[in-house]
Protein backbone atom coordinates (compact mmCIF):
# COMPACT_ATOMS: atom_id res chain seq x y z
CA UNK A 1 0.00 0.00 0.00
CA UNK A 2 1.41 3.29 -1.06
CA UNK A 3 -0.01 6.97 0.82
CA UNK A 4 0.30 10.20 -1.40
CA UNK A 5 -0.65 13.22 0.22
CA UNK A 6 -3.00 11.15 2.97
CA UNK A 7 -4.60 9.21 0.22
CA UNK A 8 -3.80 5.31 0.32
CA UNK A 9 -3.08 4.03 -2.98
CA UNK A 10 -3.65 0.02 -3.45
CA UNK A 11 -1.17 -1.73 -5.22
CA UNK A 12 -2.05 -3.66 -8.43
CA UNK A 13 -0.90 -4.64 -12.06
CA UNK A 14 -2.08 -1.29 -13.44
CA UNK A 15 0.94 0.46 -11.61
CA UNK A 16 3.96 0.39 -13.65
CA UNK A 17 7.31 0.28 -12.49
CA UNK A 18 8.13 3.83 -12.78
CA UNK A 19 4.82 4.79 -11.32
CA UNK A 20 5.42 3.11 -8.47
CA UNK A 21 8.54 4.85 -7.87
CA UNK A 22 7.00 7.87 -7.88
CA UNK A 23 4.37 6.80 -5.16
CA UNK A 24 7.55 5.36 -2.83
CA UNK A 25 9.17 8.53 -3.78
CA UNK A 26 5.90 10.74 -2.77
CA UNK A 27 6.56 12.69 -6.44
CA UNK A 28 3.76 11.30 -8.36
CA UNK A 29 1.45 14.07 -9.10
CA UNK A 30 3.71 16.87 -7.03
CA UNK A 31 2.42 19.59 -9.34
CA UNK A 32 -1.18 18.85 -9.43
CA UNK A 33 -1.13 18.21 -5.83
CA UNK A 34 0.76 21.48 -4.82
CA UNK A 35 -1.99 23.38 -7.28
CA UNK A 36 -4.81 21.81 -5.29
CA UNK A 37 -3.02 22.74 -1.87
CA UNK A 38 -2.63 25.73 -2.85
CA UNK A 39 -6.22 26.95 -4.33
CA UNK A 40 -8.76 24.32 -4.18
CA UNK A 41 -11.33 25.91 -1.56
CA UNK A 42 -13.64 23.82 1.11
CA UNK A 43 -16.78 25.05 -1.54
CA UNK A 44 -15.16 24.34 -4.93
CA UNK A 45 -17.13 21.85 -8.02
CA UNK A 46 -14.42 20.27 -9.07
CA UNK A 47 -14.50 18.93 -12.84
CA UNK A 48 -11.62 16.78 -13.39
CA UNK A 49 -10.94 15.26 -16.97
CA UNK A 50 -8.27 12.20 -16.94
CA UNK A 51 -8.76 10.37 -13.46
CA UNK A 52 -5.63 8.35 -13.81
CA UNK A 53 -4.96 5.75 -10.94
CA UNK A 54 -7.91 8.43 -9.03
CA UNK A 55 -5.18 9.89 -6.64
CA UNK A 56 -6.42 13.55 -7.62
CA UNK A 57 -10.18 13.18 -7.33
CA UNK A 58 -9.62 10.91 -3.96
CA UNK A 59 -7.98 13.90 -2.63
CA UNK A 60 -10.34 16.76 -3.90
CA UNK A 61 -12.86 14.62 -2.23
CA UNK A 62 -11.88 15.03 1.05
CA UNK A 63 -11.78 18.93 0.73
CA UNK A 64 -14.61 19.65 -0.83
CA UNK A 65 -16.59 16.28 -0.81
CA UNK A 66 -17.21 13.27 -2.31
CA UNK A 67 -20.73 14.69 -3.98
CA UNK A 68 -18.72 17.86 -5.04
CA UNK A 69 -16.07 15.72 -7.24
CA UNK A 70 -17.33 14.44 -10.90
CA UNK A 71 -13.83 12.91 -12.54
CA UNK A 72 -14.11 11.17 -16.35
CA UNK A 73 -11.55 8.82 -17.31
CA UNK A 74 -11.33 7.34 -21.15
CA UNK A 75 -9.69 4.43 -20.44
CA UNK A 76 -12.27 1.39 -19.30
CA UNK A 77 -9.01 -0.90 -17.85
CA UNK A 78 -8.93 2.11 -14.95
CA UNK A 79 -12.10 1.66 -13.59
CA UNK A 80 -11.67 -0.82 -11.11
CA UNK A 81 -8.74 0.26 -9.95
CA UNK A 82 -9.91 3.72 -8.90
CA UNK A 83 -12.96 2.31 -7.43
CA UNK A 84 -10.84 0.24 -5.69
CA UNK A 85 -8.97 3.14 -4.44
CA UNK A 86 -12.06 5.06 -3.55
CA UNK A 87 -12.93 2.67 -1.73
CA UNK A 88 -9.97 1.88 0.43
CA UNK A 89 -10.35 5.73 0.63
CA UNK A 90 -13.71 6.34 2.11
CA UNK A 91 -14.68 8.59 -0.62
CA UNK A 92 -16.90 8.17 -3.65
CA UNK A 93 -16.45 10.77 -6.65
CA UNK A 94 -18.80 10.29 -9.35
CA UNK A 95 -16.35 8.60 -11.89
CA UNK A 96 -17.89 7.85 -15.58
CA UNK A 97 -15.92 6.25 -18.02
CA UNK A 98 -16.10 8.18 -21.35
CA UNK A 99 -14.19 11.04 -23.46
CA UNK A 100 -15.44 14.71 -23.37
CA UNK A 101 -15.13 16.62 -26.34
CA UNK A 102 -17.88 18.36 -29.00
CA UNK A 103 -20.32 15.67 -29.51
CA UNK A 104 -21.83 12.52 -28.43
CA UNK A 105 -19.96 9.63 -30.29
CA UNK A 106 -17.34 7.58 -30.18
CA UNK A 107 -13.15 8.41 -29.42
CA UNK A 108 -10.64 6.35 -30.52
CA UNK A 109 -8.40 5.42 -27.19
CA UNK A 110 -4.79 4.63 -28.15
CA UNK A 111 -3.84 2.50 -25.20
CA UNK A 112 -0.42 2.48 -24.00
CA UNK A 113 1.11 0.16 -21.38
CA UNK A 114 2.23 2.96 -19.39
CA UNK A 115 -1.68 3.88 -18.43
CA UNK A 116 -0.83 7.16 -18.18
CA UNK A 117 0.15 8.01 -21.29
CA UNK A 118 -3.30 6.43 -23.02
CA UNK A 119 -4.54 8.97 -25.44
CA UNK A 120 -6.95 10.08 -27.82
CA UNK A 121 -4.08 11.04 -30.21
CA UNK A 122 -1.87 8.71 -31.90
CA UNK A 123 1.97 8.58 -30.54
CA UNK A 124 4.43 5.92 -30.55
CA UNK A 125 4.06 3.21 -27.79
CA UNK A 126 0.84 2.78 -27.79
CA UNK A 127 -0.03 -0.98 -27.55
CA UNK A 128 -3.59 -1.07 -28.85
CA UNK A 129 -6.36 1.24 -30.06
CA UNK A 130 -9.88 0.79 -28.64
CA UNK A 131 -13.20 2.77 -29.08
CA UNK A 132 -14.67 4.81 -25.78
CA UNK A 133 -17.72 6.40 -25.79
CA UNK A 134 -17.44 10.34 -25.82
CA UNK A 135 -19.74 13.12 -24.28
CA UNK A 136 -19.73 16.97 -25.47
CA UNK A 137 -17.91 19.03 -22.45
CA UNK A 138 -20.60 21.20 -22.76
CA UNK A 139 -23.59 19.84 -22.04
CA UNK A 140 -21.59 17.95 -18.91
CA UNK A 141 -20.36 21.15 -17.59
CA UNK A 142 -23.59 22.79 -17.82
CA UNK A 143 -25.11 19.75 -15.39
CA UNK A 144 -22.29 19.77 -13.31
CA UNK A 145 -21.72 22.90 -12.39
CA UNK A 146 -17.65 23.27 -11.73
CA UNK A 147 -15.96 25.81 -10.01
CA UNK A 148 -12.84 23.76 -10.61
CA UNK A 149 -11.43 22.13 -13.59
CA UNK A 150 -8.83 19.90 -13.76
CA UNK A 151 -7.22 18.48 -17.18
CA UNK A 152 -5.01 15.87 -18.13
CA UNK A 153 -5.56 14.10 -21.04
CA UNK A 154 -2.59 13.27 -22.82
CA UNK A 155 -2.84 15.53 -25.43
CA UNK A 156 -6.54 15.40 -25.81
CA UNK A 157 -6.45 19.09 -24.87
CA UNK A 158 -6.10 20.45 -28.66
CA UNK A 159 -9.45 18.44 -29.54
CA UNK A 160 -11.04 19.67 -26.58
CA UNK A 161 -10.44 23.24 -27.66
CA UNK A 162 -13.25 24.15 -29.99
CA UNK A 163 -15.63 23.10 -27.27
CA UNK A 164 -13.73 24.25 -24.32
CA UNK A 165 -16.80 26.89 -22.49
CA UNK A 166 -15.11 28.01 -19.24
CA UNK A 167 -18.48 29.65 -17.75
CA UNK A 168 -18.71 29.46 -13.89
CA UNK A 169 -15.40 28.11 -13.25
CA UNK A 170 -12.69 30.07 -11.57
CA UNK A 171 -9.40 28.08 -11.63
CA UNK A 172 -8.03 25.83 -14.17
CA UNK A 173 -4.98 23.18 -13.13
CA UNK A 174 -4.08 21.67 -16.59
CA UNK A 175 -1.23 19.80 -17.64
CA UNK A 176 0.13 19.99 -21.47
CA UNK A 177 1.91 17.35 -23.23
CA UNK A 178 4.46 18.95 -25.82
CA UNK A 179 5.79 16.00 -26.38
CA UNK A 180 2.49 14.80 -27.92
CA UNK A 181 1.17 17.46 -29.44
CA UNK A 182 3.28 20.22 -31.10
CA UNK A 183 4.32 23.22 -28.47
CA UNK A 184 2.26 25.77 -30.63
CA UNK A 185 -0.67 24.01 -30.03
CA UNK A 186 0.01 23.56 -26.76
CA UNK A 187 0.53 27.56 -26.44
CA UNK A 188 -3.14 27.35 -28.46
CA UNK A 189 -4.43 25.85 -25.74
CA UNK A 190 -3.30 28.60 -23.00
CA UNK A 191 -3.96 31.27 -25.19
CA UNK A 192 -7.92 30.44 -25.00
CA UNK A 193 -7.85 29.85 -21.24
CA UNK A 194 -6.31 33.42 -20.84
CA UNK A 195 -8.70 34.60 -23.35
CA UNK A 196 -11.95 33.54 -21.71
CA UNK A 197 -10.68 36.01 -18.80
CA UNK A 198 -8.06 33.96 -17.03
CA UNK A 199 -4.35 35.03 -15.99
CA UNK A 200 -1.38 32.74 -15.30
CA UNK A 201 -0.06 31.78 -11.71
CA UNK A 202 3.27 31.38 -12.29
CA UNK A 203 4.41 30.50 -8.36
CA UNK A 204 0.75 27.78 -8.59
CA UNK A 205 2.56 26.39 -11.47
CA UNK A 206 5.02 24.19 -12.12
CA UNK A 207 6.65 21.95 -15.14
CA UNK A 208 4.17 21.16 -17.54
CA UNK A 209 1.61 21.93 -15.10
CA UNK A 210 -0.32 25.56 -15.31
CA UNK A 211 -2.64 27.24 -13.16
CA UNK A 212 -4.67 29.42 -14.02
CA UNK A 213 -6.81 31.79 -12.33
CA UNK A 214 -10.66 33.85 -13.57
CA UNK A 215 -9.23 37.24 -13.41
CA UNK A 216 -10.63 40.88 -13.14
CA UNK A 217 -10.72 42.74 -16.04
CA UNK A 218 -6.91 44.52 -16.79
CA UNK A 219 -5.26 42.24 -14.51
CA UNK A 220 -1.69 41.87 -15.59
CA UNK A 221 0.02 38.67 -15.89
CA UNK A 222 2.87 36.81 -17.26
CA UNK A 223 1.80 34.85 -20.73
CA UNK A 224 1.56 31.54 -19.77
CA UNK A 225 2.71 30.20 -23.19
CA UNK A 226 5.81 31.62 -22.37
CA UNK A 227 6.59 29.18 -19.77
CA UNK A 228 6.27 26.13 -22.42
CA UNK A 229 9.87 24.24 -22.63
CA UNK A 230 11.16 25.92 -25.92
CA UNK A 231 10.66 29.17 -24.21
CA UNK A 232 11.98 28.27 -20.65
CA UNK A 233 15.32 26.73 -22.53
CA UNK A 234 15.18 29.88 -24.28
CA UNK A 235 15.64 31.64 -21.14
CA UNK A 236 17.27 29.40 -18.96
CA UNK A 237 20.22 29.40 -21.19
CA UNK A 238 20.12 32.61 -21.50
CA UNK A 239 20.24 33.59 -17.38
CA UNK A 240 23.57 30.55 -17.53
CA UNK A 241 25.17 32.62 -19.63
CA UNK A 242 24.52 35.79 -17.77
CA UNK A 243 25.40 34.89 -14.78
CA UNK A 244 28.06 32.50 -15.60
CA UNK A 245 31.12 33.78 -16.80
CA UNK A 246 32.14 32.36 -20.06
CA UNK A 247 35.55 30.61 -18.70
CA UNK A 248 34.11 28.88 -15.63
CA UNK A 249 33.26 25.08 -15.06
CA UNK A 250 29.98 24.75 -13.37
CA UNK A 251 27.75 21.47 -12.06
CA UNK A 252 24.70 21.23 -14.06
CA UNK A 253 21.92 19.45 -12.27
CA UNK A 254 19.46 18.67 -14.52
CA UNK A 255 18.00 14.66 -13.65
CA UNK A 256 18.75 13.92 -17.34
CA UNK A 257 15.88 15.94 -19.08
CA UNK A 258 16.67 19.59 -19.88
CA UNK A 259 20.08 19.74 -21.58
CA UNK A 260 21.07 17.16 -24.58
CA UNK A 261 23.44 19.28 -26.20
CA UNK A 262 27.10 21.13 -26.51
CA UNK A 263 25.89 24.58 -25.94
CA UNK A 264 28.17 25.00 -22.80
CA UNK A 265 31.00 22.48 -24.13
CA UNK A 266 33.19 21.08 -21.52
CA UNK A 267 32.35 23.78 -19.11
CA UNK A 268 29.83 22.08 -18.50
CA UNK A 269 30.45 18.97 -15.72
CA UNK A 270 27.74 16.24 -13.72
CA UNK A 271 27.18 16.65 -9.99
CA UNK A 272 27.93 12.63 -9.94
CA UNK A 273 30.49 11.73 -12.29
CA UNK A 274 33.33 9.25 -13.06
CA UNK A 275 35.43 10.06 -16.06
CA UNK A 276 33.83 13.11 -17.07
CA UNK A 277 30.33 10.86 -17.44
CA UNK A 278 27.25 10.98 -15.74
CA UNK A 279 27.06 8.85 -13.03
CA UNK A 280 23.35 8.88 -11.56
CA UNK A 281 22.32 10.20 -8.41
CA UNK A 282 23.64 10.82 -5.06
CA UNK A 283 22.94 8.10 -2.26
CA UNK A 284 21.68 10.70 0.12
CA UNK A 285 21.90 14.14 0.91
CA UNK A 286 25.49 13.39 2.18
CA UNK A 287 27.08 11.92 -0.78
CA UNK A 288 25.61 14.77 -3.09
CA UNK A 289 27.51 17.43 -0.90
CA UNK A 290 31.01 14.67 -0.91
CA UNK A 291 30.33 14.68 -5.19
CA UNK A 292 29.89 18.19 -5.53
CA UNK A 293 33.42 19.15 -3.16
CA UNK A 294 34.65 16.99 -5.70
CA UNK A 295 33.81 18.53 -8.53
CA UNK A 296 34.77 22.09 -6.55
CA UNK A 297 38.20 20.50 -5.78
CA UNK A 298 38.16 20.28 -10.14
CA UNK A 299 37.59 24.08 -10.51
CA UNK A 300 33.63 24.14 -10.27
CA UNK A 301 32.74 27.43 -9.89
CA UNK A 302 28.89 27.12 -9.97
CA UNK A 303 26.00 24.62 -9.69
CA UNK A 304 23.22 24.94 -11.87
CA UNK A 305 19.23 23.24 -10.67
CA UNK A 306 17.69 23.34 -13.62
CA UNK A 307 13.96 22.45 -13.33
CA UNK A 308 13.51 19.13 -14.24
CA UNK A 309 15.26 18.20 -11.00
CA UNK A 310 13.98 21.07 -8.76
CA UNK A 311 12.20 17.11 -7.21
CA UNK A 312 15.90 16.73 -5.78
CA UNK A 313 14.98 19.32 -2.74
CA UNK A 314 12.01 16.89 -1.96
CA UNK A 315 14.17 13.50 -2.23
CA UNK A 316 16.95 14.63 -0.24
CA UNK A 317 15.87 16.74 2.32
CA UNK A 318 17.67 19.57 3.72
CA UNK A 319 19.74 19.62 1.29
CA UNK A 320 18.79 23.19 -0.71
CA UNK A 321 19.03 24.48 2.91
CA UNK A 322 22.48 23.64 3.11
CA UNK A 323 23.21 24.75 -0.29
CA UNK A 324 21.91 28.32 0.79
CA UNK A 325 23.65 28.30 4.39
CA UNK A 326 27.03 27.69 2.18
CA UNK A 327 26.65 29.44 -1.19
CA UNK A 328 25.95 32.64 -2.57
CA UNK A 329 22.24 32.57 -4.19
CA UNK A 330 22.55 34.25 -7.79
CA UNK A 331 19.07 33.05 -9.11
CA UNK A 332 16.15 31.61 -7.98
CA UNK A 333 13.47 30.89 -10.18
CA UNK A 334 10.65 28.82 -11.68
CA UNK A 335 13.52 27.45 -14.23
CA UNK A 336 17.22 27.48 -12.50
CA UNK A 337 18.49 28.00 -9.11
CA UNK A 338 22.18 28.92 -9.73
CA UNK A 339 24.80 28.86 -6.79
CA UNK A 340 28.46 30.57 -6.85
CA UNK A 341 30.95 28.11 -5.39
CA UNK A 342 33.99 29.55 -3.45
CA UNK A 343 37.39 28.52 -4.38
CA UNK A 344 38.27 24.70 -1.88
CA UNK A 345 40.86 25.52 0.20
Amino acid sequence: MFELAGVRVPPGPHLSDEIRDQLAGGTYEQPELDALRAKLRPDDVVMELGAGIGVLSAYCARVVGSPNVFTFEANPALEEPIRALYRENDVSPSLEICVLGGRHTEERLHVHDSFWASSTVASRGSSSTITVRARPFEAVRRVVGPTFLIVDIEGGELDLLPSLSLDGIRTVVIELHPDVIAEEDCAAVLDAIEAAGFAFDADASSGDVFVLERAAPGTRAARAAEYLPAAQTARAVGEIRALVPADALFVLVDAGLWWQGGEFGDRRRFLVERDREDWGLPADARSALEELSDRRAEGARFLVFAWPAFWWFAEYPGLLETFRSRFRCLLDNRRLVIFELPVEG
